[in-house]
């Protein structure tokens, strides 16, 4: 019979009780003393563990031992000796992962220590009892964390790998191998174990694919190779941060996913898979890995084996990503669905298994978010226990470095929200023995990114403590730790950014000098932090954490008297997004004069990164499996190709080593136009930065602060929403800002005002919502204005001084727009929208001003792919349509067309060499929202960014007849006035009407050149 030969045969118990029965009988039959009879037992052994397979009953697995001992007795001394023994130690190990009872596993590494000695067989089966043995040390080190064990596996696996060179097994063998090594990695921390499994790794990877053995080997096995390279490599990033190796793991486990046939094992690799891209998205803060990562780590949660470890590990993966997407996005139901998925990791785990540790601290990191989330003060007593119950004094993890850090960020947390001396005591050493227990090389340049959270989880230990205590010695610890990992390398440039930043705050006025040039290194990673890798939704998410930074640091470095430092400071942290692209559509021209070929190249990488390409994850339903390919791994390709171009750029190219770089400040002086003027808002001080082809003048402002200005931003959205009357309060806030900014800059810069009067606005943070272009006093009774900014400058705005100069440069020589250069688009209807009741007519009236061969969309021929292809072939855009201002994200702001909307996320995707003027006839289309005021998203900096000189907008709500009135009087102005001066003639007519309702006459601004 077959099943004699192999009990895996069997389909079901009655075929095995047959063939249990025939050797039972045979057993029987034969002398005592028969050398029959250890192989009869093996046999028996092999009945009962695969009927155990079938029906997971503990007491059939107890039946196999006791045989297979009775076997290993029997053949001592014997031929079959080293196979018997073999048999035991695999039945003992499966009843371990069972039964969690240590004694199993140490009496089969016992069982087997003999076949080291074996000499006589063949090298094939002699490696297949090494690893055996190799397998079963591993496994007995996980339990007793003894390093004899992990030692001596690696010596009998690398005796087995060289016994194998060559042979159809090496693989098997060599990946083996590579798993033991990185367990003695995380022992010993010596990161030539990380190298030299890799290396095993890729070697059984590359053996799987040679030719003459690739049909042999299944591949379920070539999928399990893959999967072992993926945490080697994986683990050798969480150590060096080589983002290749990152990389490379991710590939590696998708290619895994796709090898496996079974659904279970696929879902084993797509939960790999999930942790690789929470990793990744730790590191570069990719939004869309997150989503991914929920995505795959659901599939394996639902379609992994149920009942074993393995389930836990999944549900615990799930439960990670879970934890962080809502730290990112704030959903209520991943926090919820985070800790119930985690109670149910615990609940599948056996109460012995050393894995219940680890799925513990992860319930307490859990709870920890969720208390941010909802301040439940039961969530952190809960998780304090939970992460208290992971530690002992005999704990030798390598995981412990990770649960002190937890612990000591939770007592944190209890000792801010109680003041409890004991609890930021108690924090502070946690962190501290986190620190040390930490498995980087003492003294190393460059420790890992888990020291580097580690240290930082110190420093804001040591600042709590500081607040609960009042001592300054703990500010002055917690600063110099921050500043430390500030300049970790291998830290994540979110972290990094965030200790500079925090240095600043933990020092501030006490040492300027501290402050500033924390403040200044901190923004100068903000181009990091927001790296072309990830998407532009999630480069905005980071980016918001730092909103107001650039202000702090510039407010810190005038209070050195260092005007020059301060603005630089603000170019640099304002608008990243913003130079990214013009950086990209400036400097480029340049190097087309010395390579073209390279040129396009830049310009196609650019133009694919700059996109939005970030497409929407498909969550798995039936059976369907994730896709492997997204635009995730594209965009990570496309950022290799552009870095190692910009490289190539800076090293090959004459004249351009300082390519895309930002420029000196010198280089930021503007030309004759006219002066810049930067208010700073910042809670350390308030000024304006006066720029003049002199340099950079200050102008304190003290009337001037965030919280008035916050305030006030605040009340103007009240105050225009529709059904308001605003004038009372429009009237009062255009007071205010006239003696707190435009008066005290004005007296400044009137003598630097040249014939045309020109002056740029270039306001921070939310003061950029507000209309410094009308500040003034309220008229008197017979209609006069006794003192305004209108009636002494044409003001325009900008959002940064780099983003105005590169419109300067580029367009200095474009020619002016002829009759029929211009396209209108119009609505006054259409599903989404409520209407334009004068919007024809602004049609008409725009079109009797520029001439009969303006092109006309209107209605349902204004779709957004027909405005889009339409916007290249114009050097004019007027579009009168509602606009729509997104609050949450920025890149959503839109103008509603016929089908939908046109956003703010495909206008910057384009670039118009040839346009000029963008009339924006609509709704707040030069409103930010609330957040992300330094980088000036909204709909009118996206039209300026696609390359129109000036754009008009609006910075609220406008009736359509006064919206018609500046429409006329611009394009009549225009005819002889440039756009910013055609404005400010059409808004002072305007004015003259609508004497006491600012509403209508300020809404309207000027951005660009």
């Amino acid at each position: 019979m077959d099943i004699l030969r192999d009990p895996r045969a069997a389909a079901d118990r009655g075929s095995l009780a047959r063939a249990r029965g025939l050797l039972l009988r045979a057993d029987a039959a034969i002398d005592e003393g028969d050398e029959l009879r250890p192989d009869i037992y093996n046999a028996l052994a092999g009945t009962y563990e695969r009927e155990f397979e079938l029906t997971r009953e503990p007491a059939v697995l107890h039946d196999a031992v006791e045989y297979a001992r009775r076997a290993v007795l029997l053949a001592d001394g014997t031929d079959t000796d080293v196979f018997a023994r073999s048999t035991l130690a695999h039945i003992l190990t499966v009843r371990f992962t069972w039964t969690r009872n240590v004694a199993d596993v140490k009496e089969a590494a016992d069982v087997l220590r003999p076949v080291e000695q074996v000499t006589g067989i063949p090298d094939r089966e002699r490696a297949a009892l090494l690893v055996t043995l190799g397998i079963t040390l591993q496994t007995l080190f996980a339990e007793t964390s003894e390093n004899a064990d992990i030692d001596r596996a690696r010596s009998v696996l690398l005796e087995a790998v060289r016994l194998t060179r060559g042979d159809l097994v090496a693989g098997r063998f060599q990946t083996t191998l590579g798993n033991t090594l990185c367990i003695r990695y995380e022992a010993y921390g010596d990161v030539d174990d990380l190298h030299a499994a890799v290396g095993h790794c890729r070697d059984a990877v590359e053996h799987a694919r040679r030719p003459e053995f690739a049909e042999h080997i299944p591949p379920a096995e070539s999928a399990r190779y893959l999967a072992n390279l993926g945490q080697a490599l994986a683990l050798r990033f969480d150590r060096l941060a080589g983002l290749g190796d990152l990389e490379d793991a991710i590939a590696a486990f998708r290619e895994a996913g796709t090898r496996t046939p079974d659904p279970s094992d696929a879902a084993q690799m797509l939960g790999n898979l999930a942790l690789a891209l929470v990793m990744r998205h730790r590191h570069l803060g990719s939004l869309e890995d997150l989503d991914q990562a929920v995505a795959c780590a659901r599939f394996s949660a639902a379609y992994g084996p149920s009942g074993d470890l393995s389930e836990a590990r999944r549900l615990n993966t799930l439960a990670s990503a879970l934890l962080l997407r809502h730290g990112h996005t704030g959903r209520s139901l991943d926090i919820d669905a985070a800790v119930d998925v985690q109670v149910d990791a615990l609940r599948a785990t056996n109460a012995s298994a050393p894995e219940r540790l680890r799925w513990l601290n992860d319930l307490g990191v859990a709870l920890v978010t969720r208390y941010e989330a909802w301040r439940n003060p039961a969530d952190l007593d809960s998780a304090i226990r939970f992460l208290r119950d992971c530690l002992g004094p005999a704990d030798r993890s390598p995981l412990r470095a990770g649960r002190l850090s937890n612990l000591s960020k939770a007592l944190t947390h209890r000792a801010e929200l109680t003041g409890s001396q004991a609890d930021a005591r108690g924090a502070v050493r946690a962190a501290r023995l986190a620190v040390a227990a930490d498995r980087s090389e003492p003294g190393a340049s460059d420790p890992s990114p888990a020291a580097a959270r580690h240290l930082h989880n110190l420093g804001i230990a040591l600042a709590a403590r500081g607040v609960v205590t009042g001592d300054e010695e703990d500010d002055d610890e917690a600063a110099s730790v921050l500043d430390q990992v500030a300049g970790i390398r291998t830290a994540s440039f979110q972290l990094r950014a965030r200790s500079s930043r925090l240095v600043g705050r933990l020092v501030g006025e006490r040492d300027w000098r501290v402050t500033a040039d924390a403040l200044e290194r901190a923004t100068g990673l903000l181009a990091s932090v927001a790296n072309r890798r990830i998407s532009r939704a999630s480069r905005q998410a980071h980016l918001a954490q730092f909103d107001g930074m650039a202000s702090d640091g510039a407010a810190a470095a005038l209070n050195l008297g260092e005007a020059e430092r301060a603005l630089g400071i603000l170019e640099q942290g304002r608008g990243v997004l913003l130079a990214q692209t013009l950086e990209t559509r400036g400097e480029v021209d340049a190097l087309r004069e010395h390579d073209a070929a390279l040129a396009d190249e830049f310009e196609r990488l650019s133009a694919l990164l700059d996109a939005d390409t970030a497409g929407a994850t498909t969550y798995p339903t039936g059976a369907d499996r994730p896709e492997a390919e997204t635009a995730l791994a594209l965009r990570s390709g496309w950022a290799d190709q552009w870095e190692a171009l910009l490289e190539r750029v800076r090293t090959t190219v004459p004249g351009h080593a300082r390519f895309l770089l930002p420029p000196h400040v010198e280089e930021l002086t503007p030309a004759t136009d006219g002066p810049l003027v930067l208010v700073n808002v910042s809670q350390y001080r308030c000024d304006a930065l006066v720029l003049t082809e002199r340099g950079v003048e200050v102008v304190p402002l003290p009337l001037l602060n965030p919280a008035t200005v916050s305030e006030y931003v605040r009340a103007l959205a009240e105050e225009t929403a529709p059904g308001r009357d605003p004038e009372d309060f429009l009237t009062g806030m255009l007071e205010w800002l006239w003696r707190a900014v435009a008066k005290p800059v004005l007296d400044r810069v009137a003598l630097h005002l040249g014939e045309r009067r020109r002056m740029w606005w270039l306001p921070t943070g939310p003061l950029s919502l507000l209309p410094l272009h009308a500040a003034g006093l309220r008229a008197g009774e017979d209609g006069r204005f006794p003192a305004s900014v209108h009636d002494t400058v044409v003001s325009s705005y900008a959002p940064t001084v780099r983003s105005l100069l590169h419109h300067r440069r580029r367009h200095r020589h474009r020619r002016s727009p002829s009759a029929g250069d211009a396209l209108v688009v119009t609505m006054d209807r259409g599903e989404g929208t409520r209407g334009v009741s004068l919007a024809q007519e602004e049609r008409a009236s725009v079109e009797r001003v520029l001439g009969a061969g303006t092109t006309a969309l209107t209605n349902e021929r204004a779709t957004a792919r027909r405005v889009l292809a339409a916007l290249p072939q114009f050097g004019q855009a007027h579009l009168a349509c509602h606009g729509l201002t997104d609050l949450k994200d920025p890149s959503n702001s839109c103008l509603l067309l016929h089908d939908g909307s046109l956003k703010v996320r495909d206008i910057v995707a384009l670039d118009l060499p040839a346009a000029r003027l963008a009339f924006l006839s609509a709704c707040s289309t030069a409103s930010p929202g609330p957040s992300l005021t330094n980088e000036a998203i909204h709909v009118s900096s996206s039209f300026h960014l696609a390359g129109y000189p000036h754009v008009i907008g609006t910075l609220w709500p406008v009736a359509d007849g006064p919206c018609l009135e500046v429409t006329e009087g611009v394009y009549t102005a225009a005819r002889d006035l440039p756009p910013a001066e055609a404005l400010h003639r059409a808004v002072t007519a305007l004015r003259a009407v609508y004497v006491d309702s600012p509403s209508v006459w300020a809404a309207h601004i000027h951005i660009g050149v």
